[in-house]
């Protein structure tokens, strides 16, 4: 199942709120000792099946266990014969919410963007400093690119862009900061080979 958060394009803000979303999913209500056997049983293709989501959790209404189903199942009937043996406490509507936290930085990034931009992929870091190298078509959008990179990176603190060319024999570039502390300098470890 392809799930994606809402499309905002051409958003320049980050608003959390706006990536918020509700699934109402089939569930079936078992007993918690049935949860071992509902997973093996309807593991090909009847479970819901998303990233960072249980396929069995607890009911917030009763002391039983939630069976997410996959979407495409609408009834009982489209689940193996073994089920109709089980002591099945009721088939039921759950709504799951994703929120942004949910979300990755590259989802919520093509989200937002342009179809025409790709989603910028790669940044070299150092330390706790993303360093971009985006082009002038993402001038509109390079702050709330930073603050994604910042809010979905538990290292990253700092987020620049390269401005300009690079000088000297030492490398170095005039940058700006998107996103973060104006914090330059960090500690850099190596470690042994």
């Amino acid at each position: 199942m392809l799930v994606a958060p809402p499309l905002r394009k051409g958003l320049l803000e980050l608003n959390r709120e706006l990536f918020n979303l509700t699934l109402t999913i089939n569930a079936l209500r078992i007993d918690p000792a049935l949860a071992k056997e509902a997973l093996l049983c309807l593991k090909n293709g009847c479970l819901l099946h998303l990233p960072k989501v249980k396929s069995i959790i607890q009911d917030p209404d009763s002391d039983k266990k939630l069976v997410l189903l996959d979407l495409e199942i609408k009834s009982l009937d489209q689940l193996p014969h073994q089920v109709k043996n089980w002591k099945i406490q009721g088939f039921k509507k759950y709504d799951l919410k994703l929120d942004y936290a949910y979300w990755t930085t590259e989802e919520i990034l093509r989200s937002i963007l342009p179809p025409e931009l790709d989603v910028p992929s790669s940044f070299e870091t150092i330390g706790h400093i993303a360093h971009l190298n985006l082009r002038p078509e993402y001038d509109n959008y390079k702050k709330i690119i930073g603050q994604v990179i910042i809010d979905k990176s538990k290292l990253i603190r700092t987020v620049v862009n390269k401005i300009g060319q690079i000088h000297h024999t030492f490398r170095y570039f005039d940058m700006e900061v998107l996103a973060g502390e104006k914090q330059f300098e960090t500690l850099v470890v190596r470690l042994p080979i």
